[in-house]
């Protein structure tokens, strides 16, 4: 499957199963990796 982070905190916030500030911090507490493959743009 797709990996959709932001769509799935806003979901959660949209259905009150955590705050906003909660799903920000989510976020921002994830591990950070490129966003696109390094050989898609080659």
């Amino acid at each position: 499957g797709i990996d959709l982070p932001i769509s799935d905190r806003v979901r959660a916030v949209l259905h009150g199963e955590q705050t906003p500030e909660e799903g920000l911090r989510a976020l921002l507490a994830r591990e950070q990796k490129p966003e696109y493959p390094d050989t898609l743009f080659k």
